[in-house]
């Protein structure tokens, strides 16, 4: 049995040296940037006596998590474009990028149906609402990875996408029967299957429909991960767990025994977080004949099996005198603008919707990227490159009667007023998803102006359901920086937009 590592603490090193891991997704700290990318895959290859895979969840492109290479829209925005081949493309770039820097596996396509707007982390992550359109552009996406010299991961099997709660922070039930499940969960994931996806991601949740066992998380269940995932849905590749240090997990299994009940049921990369207990106790597992020495022998053979794929046998580090070649250059970016352009959403109003001479309020929800950049920083330079007269106001998430006093006072000055949130889909985040109920009295007051009001969400578009006072709701879909431009683009009528949105928006 092997295994991945999702933090970096003092007996992680060790056992990469000794050999006892499989591959590697960092948890921090992660790499910062292109450069460190590739010293810290090659460090790792050249200490372990056995190739290693790299993971990683490059679910908006490389640049997500990585300064210096291409960042995408969100799933949602791609799904957002009608175009299964702009999926293709951001997958296909995605994978390229990844794999120069030594990474193996990006963690996706997200393959969950978003049918439930109140679903706090999967939302912007997930294609859309429509199963089959999520399959489409699902495969198109795998086959763009996998295409490109990258493995894809299918997520989060059997469907993530109808809860309200996120099993980072608790473990959730899906109760639908198996018909339902046939008709939307699953669709997906059976079309990337028949079309061959390399890796599938389990889910942290509760399915009774499939295994009436209270309480037993997918993850943890021989009947999901082996009954429906292999014997009934005929997957082949690589089945890799969730991080185990989710809370869906961790409050409800100890470490080791979590692990040892994944392998159980089917898992054949267990993503931990305390590396040594799992090890230890499925060694024991092992050896007191608990977990069968041919089922590890048929997990390590797909493993092995998926390393001579990425021809780790011949060469296991990347050339970083190659990266610049292949990592940020022009020709992605302006594939990414692209695709971001033919994203936006207008939902409601009409475009111009700013002047390049006006006297614009901007107020901008403050917003930081997990590479560090601070996106309402970006968003203001970007208004200010279109109307240079632009009044500027951030304020925090949570802002509540205090910022919007200082919106009131400075509305006199304006004949435009524009709000602009970020609505960021964040693990372990209360307000994950733009649950930030504090701002809607800064919406009121912007409302009560009575001035031309625009509202944009650089998020999830559901938080544009409860601005239906604003004369112009644009969604964005993410704050990546090609997002930030097209939308700007669209605001002050450069760009038309011809976006349509993959998901019902409560209140609009």
């Amino acid at each position: 049995m092997l295994w991945s590592y999702t933090d970096w603490t003092s007996d992680a090193l060790p056992m990469v040296e000794a050999g006892e891991l499989g591959g590697i997704i960092s948890r921090g700290p992660r790499p910062a940037n292109v450069q460190t990318a590739v010293e810290f895959t090659n460090d790792l290859q050249h200490r372990s006596p056995l190739p290693l895979l790299f993971l990683e969840d490059f679910e908006f492109g490389v640049g997500y998590l990585i300064r210096g290479a291409t960042e995408f829209s969100s799933a949602m925005g791609l799904g957002a474009t009608g175009e299964a081949q702009c999926a293709y493309e951001a997958g296909r770039i995605t994978a390229l990028e990844a794999r120069a820097l030594g990474y193996h596996v990006p963690i996706v396509p997200v393959l969950d149906v978003n049918v439930n707007p109140a679903n706090p982390i999967i939302n912007v992550r997930s294609f859309g609402e429509d199963p089959e359109k999520v399959a489409e552009f699902g495969v198109a996406f795998a086959r763009g990875i996998e295409e490109a010299g990258c493995m894809a991961c299918g997520k989060h099997f059997p469907g993530h996408g109808d809860t309200d709660v996120d099993s980072h922070r608790q473990l959730p039930a899906v109760p639908h029967d198996r018909a339902r499940m046939d008709a939307v969960e699953l669709v997906p994931f059976k079309r990337c299957i028949d079309a061959g996806i390399s890796f599938i991601m389990s889910a942290h949740i509760v399915f009774p429909a499939v295994d009436p066992m209270p309480g037993l998380p997918a993850t943890l269940s021989r009947k999901i991960l082996t009954g429906l995932l292999r014997d009934e849905l005929g997957f082949e590749g690589i089945c890799v767990t969730d991080a185990m240090s989710m809370r869906a997990i961790a409050d409800n299994f100890p470490a080791g025994e979590a692990e040892v009940r994944a392998a159980e049921a089917g898992a054949d990369f267990i993503l931990c977080m305390e590396p040594r207990v799992a090890y230890d106790a499925l060694v024991a597992a092992v050896k007191s004949g608990r977990i069968d020495l041919e089922r590890v022998r048929t997990s390590a053979a797909r493993i092995l099996a998926a390393k001579e794929r990425m021809k780790l046998h011949e060469k296991r580090d990347v050339d970083a005198g190659a990266v610049a070649s292949v990592v940020g250059t022009d020709a992605h970016r302006e594939k990414a603008l692209e695709i971001a352009r033919k994203s936006m959403t207008l939902l409601r109003g009409e475009t111009p919707c700013l002047r390049p001479d006006g006297k614009l309020l901007a107020v901008i929800v403050r917003t930081k990227r997990p590479t560090g950049i601070e996106s309402h920083e970006v968003l203001a330079a970007e208004l200010k490159g279109h109307n240079p007269s632009a009044d500027c106001l951030f304020v925090d998430e949570q802002a509540g009667a205090d910022a919007a006093v200082q919106v009131e006072r400075r509305i006199p000055e304006a004949d435009r007023v524009l709000f602009a949130t970020f609505a960021r889909v964040e693990a372990y985040k209360e307000t994950s998803g733009g649950r930030a109920p504090a701002q809607e009295e800064i919406v009121r007051v912007l409302a009560r102006s009575e001035k031309p009001f625009t509202a944009i969400s650089f998020g999830s578009p559901y938080v544009l359901g409860r601005l239906g006072t604003a004369h112009n709701l644009l969604a964005a879909w993410h704050d990546s920086d090609v997002c930030i431009q097209a939308a700007c683009e669209v605001c002050f009528g450069k760009l038309k937009p011809a976006g349509e949105s993959p998901v019902t928006i409560p209140g609009l």
